[in-house]
């Protein structure tokens, strides 16, 4: 009898299946690519600071402002980015930690999308502010005013079908062509709505104004190209980051295992996170808190007071001199 075994008698090893690096390699490139716990944990954990001390700050800001009769809510709006930020990384350390969770992977791309819209929001109304000042009778004029507010409603339901579409995506649902469309298209309108506010107040200053009406508060010196220079620079970082996920999706898609250069960590975490805190700061660092306070008396003449009134009470100058505080 002979002492060699079959081969075939043996017991064989279960059949592995793919691992998890071969499963990714499969499946579509994404922005930033898919997280891992050995670098994404760490830098979003970071980000999670920083987004927690500047959201401390707005706070801080907001109620010793109070504290002092000023009211300015658009500390509190920046707050709330800021808190939408640090769920977005939060989620996005999850998400490192269970990489095919589509619940998880869904939320996560959700509020990389959607957080940042309160900034173009909180930006465009320092605009309306700075038309307000220096036109009052443009920015107050009834169809200006519904112009602006059809342009935030715009915003908002341009996000509502860009989260479907995102919802679809991830959830495994075939997308119909309007979803591709939106998906193309809103973050256009996003980067036209980041964009929009620096040749705004660029065009605000530049118009000579007959009639001004006090911004900002009264220990404020800041002069009108300040404020302008404020806005500017506030848009340009979020045009930066806006056009970045814009013009992606006009490029060919690619799988995960041959990602382009505008996949990479790199480019996600410059200018998604970085340029936006670079905005927020524009905010805090140029106290916008105090460059586009509006006094009370200038609400109240919203409320119906005339405008001869409140400049008799400001003595605001008339005809062709004007204030370049304002």
């Amino acid at each position: 009898m002979s002492d060699n075994t079959d081969n075939t008698l043996q017991p064989q090893a279960p059949p592995q299946g793919p691992t998890q690096a071969q499963i990714l390699a499969k499946m579509p490139a994404l922005l930033g690519g898919y997280p891992s716990t050995t670098l994404d944990l760490p830098l979003s954990a970071v980000l999670i600071a920083i987004f927690a001390s500047l959201a401390a700050t707005n706070v801080t800001l907001f109620i010793r402002n109070k504290k002092r009769g000023l009211f300015f809510p658009l500390n509190m709006v920046t707050f709330g980015f800021c808190m939408a930020r640090i769920t977005t990384f939060t989620l996005r350390i999850v998400w490192s930690k269970h990489i095919f969770h589509r619940d998880v992977s869904t939320v996560a791309q959700i509020m990389v999308a959607a957080g940042v819209v309160l900034l173009y929001i909180v930006n465009m109304v320092l605009t309306k502010r700075l038309l307000d000042s220096r036109h009052p009778r443009v920015g107050r004029n009834i169809g200006v005013r519904v112009l602006f507010k059809l342009y935030y409603a715009s915003l908002i339901v341009i996000l509502a079908l860009v989260i479907k579409a995102v919802v679809y995506r991830f959830g495994g649902k075939t997308l119909s062509s309007s979803d591709k469309t939106v998906m193309k298209l809103g973050p256009i309108w996003f980067t036209v709505f980041a964009f929009l506010p620096l040749p705004l107040s660029t065009l605000i200053a530049l118009t000579r104004s007959t009639r001004t009406t006090p911004l900002g508060t009264p220990a404020d010196r800041a002069t009108k190209w300040q404020k302008v220079a404020l806005i500017c620079a506030a848009s340009f970082f979020l045009t930066l980051g806006a056009s970045i996920r814009a013009g992606i999706n006009f490029l060919p898609a690619r799988l995960n295992s041959n990602p382009a250069w505008y996949h990479h960590r790199a480019v996600f975490y410059v200018f998604l996170p970085v340029v936006e805190i670079c905005a927020v700061l524009v905010f805090v660092a140029g106290r916008m808190d105090r460059k586009f306070y509006v006094p009370k008396t200038v609400v109240e003449t919203k409320e119906g007071e005339s405008m001869e009134s409140l400049q008799e009470k400001e003595g605001v100058r008339e005809g062709g001199r004007e204030s370049d505080s304002v």
